[in-house]
C-alpha cells in the first residue's frame, strides 16, 4: 500500500511541474501581448490566458495531497504539527523573494512606479490580502494564492484538531461557504472580504473529493489497472480545460471552469500508478515553488526588454514565449537546489526530506 501511494504521489508531483510551466507560459504570453507587436497565435487563440489555470490546478493538488497524506491524523497536537509544517514550507521561501523584490525596489532598480507603504509591506509578508493599485497582490505578485493556500491550511487544521475524519470534507466546506456569508458583512474594500468572497476556494475542496474517491477505490480495480479509468479522467479532464479557450469564462466561474477539469486530471494522474516517473519532471516538480516564486523577476525582465529593446521584438512571437518560458523554468529551478533545498533541511535539520507539499502558483 505505501509503495502504491508514493508511485501516485510521483505522479502528482508531475503535474505540479506542469502546474508551475502552466504560469510561467502565460505570463510571457502576457509580456508578449502587452510589450510586443509582433502577431502570436498563442495569444490570440487563447492558449496563453489557458496557462493561468496553473494556478486551479495547484489548488486541486494541494486539496488532494492534504486529504491523501493526513487520513490518519486527528486532535490538537497533530494539527500544531500540521501547521507548523505548513508555515516552515511557505513563509521563508516566499520571505526570501519577497526580500529581492523590496530591495529592487528601494534601491530604485525596479519597480519605480509602484508605492508600498508601512502597512502594505508588513502585510505582504504576513499574507494578508490588501488593496495596493493593481489589486490585492502582495509584493510579490504570484504571494496572492499563498493567501489562499494559508486560509485552507488554517480551515484544514481545524477539522484535523475537532477529529473530523470522515465529516471533514464536508465541514471544510461549510467553513467556505460561512466564510462567503461573512463576506459581506465586511468593510468594502477590505483584504478579509476580498480573501472570503472568493469561489476559487472551491477548488481545495474539489482536490479533497478526488483524494477521498481515489482512496475509496479498490488496489486492484480493473480500470484502473489497465488505465482505462486514469487515462478517460484525464483525457476528459485536458479537453474540458483546453474547451475553456471557446468560452466566455468570467472571473467568477474561473473555480468551476478550471477547477472541475483539474480536478478530474490529479484523480487521473493520482490513478495512474505509475511505477517509475522520469526524474528531471520529478525534480521540476519539486521544484515548482521555487520556480513559481521566481519566475516573475524574470518575466518582468523580459517585458521590459520588450519594450525598449528592438532586438527582442525581431523575434517571432510564439517562438519568443516558447523559448523564454523554456529558459525560465530551467533557470528558477535551481533555485529549489541551491536555495530552497538548503533552506528546509535548515529548518527542519532533515537532509533526508521526502515529504512534498504542493503550493499555488501563480
Amino acid at each position: 500500500m505505501k509503495s502504491s501511494i508514493n508511485r501516485r504521489i510521483g505522479t502528482i508531483q508531475i503535474l505540479r511541474a506542469l502546474a508551475a510551466s502552466l504560469v510561467v507560459f502565460h505570463h510571457y504570453a502576457e509580456d508578449i501581448q502587452q510589450y510586443s507587436y509582433r502577431p502570436s497565435w498563442i495569444v490570440h487563440s487563447g492558449l496563453g490566458l489557458l496557462g493561468a489555470s496553473g494556478v486551479d490546478l495547484f489548488f486541486v493538488i494541494s486539496g488532494f495531497i492534504m486529504v491523501y497524506t493526513s487520513s490518519r491524523k486527528g486532535g490538537t497536537d497533530d494539527a500544531v504539527d500540521f501547521l507548523k509544517k505548513r508555515v516552515r514550507r511557505v513563509y521563508p521561501l516566499y520571505w526570501i523573494w519577497t526580500t529581492v523584490l523590496l530591495v529592487l525596489w528601494r534601491t530604485g532598480i525596479a519597480f519605480k512606479t509602484h508605492t508600498y507603504s508601512l502597512l502594505f509591506i508588513i502585510k505582504s509578508y504576513l499574507l494578508i490580502p490588501a488593496y495596493n493599485d493593481t489589486g490585492y497582490h502582495p509584493i510579490l505578485p504570484q504571494g496572492w494564492t499563498l493567501s489562499f493556500e494559508m486560509l485552507f491550511y488554517l480551515i484544514f487544521a481545524g477539522a484535523i484538531s475537532l477529529r473530523l475524519s470522515r465529516l471533514k470534507i464536508i465541514a471544510i466546506i461549510s467553513s467556505f461557504a460561512l466564510l462567503h456569508v461573512v463576506s459581506f458583512y465586511l468593510p468594502d474594500g477590505s483584504g478579509f472580504q476580498y480573501l472570503f468572497s472568493q469561489w476559487i476556494i472551491l477548488e481545495f475542496a474539489f482536490g479533497m473529493i478526488a483524494a477521498e474517491i481515489v482512496l475509496r477505490l479498490p488496489q486492484n480495480n480493473k480500470w484502473c489497472s489497465n488505465r482505462v479509468l486514469p487515462g478517460a479522467l484525464i483525457c476528459l479532464g485536458a479537453v474540458s480545460l483546453v474547451s475553456t479557450i471557446f468560452l466566455q469564462v468570467p472571473p467568477q466561474g474561473r473555480f468551476w471552469a478550471y477547477g472541475i477539469p483539474s480536478a478530474l486530471i490529479v484523480m487521473g494522474a493520482a490513478l495512474w500508478n505509475e511505477e517509475s516517473s522520469h526524474p528531471i519532471l520529478i525534480y521540476l516538480g519539486d521544484a515548482s515553488y521555487s520556480i513559481y516564486l521566481i519566475h516573475g523577476i524574470f518575466s518582468a525582465g523580459y517585458g521590459m526588454a520588450l519594450k525598449h529593446i528592438a532586438a527582442f521584438n525581431r523575434v517571432p512571437a510564439d517562438i519568443s514565449i516558447v523559448v523564454a518560458s523554456l529558459i525560465t523554468i530551467a533557470v528558477t529551478s535551481l533555485g529549489y537546489k541551491f536555495i530552497e533545498k538548503p533552506l528546509l533541511n535548515l529548518l527542519t535539520r532533515n537532509k533526508n526530506i521526502s515529504e512534498r507539499i504542493p503550493v499555488a502558483a501563480r
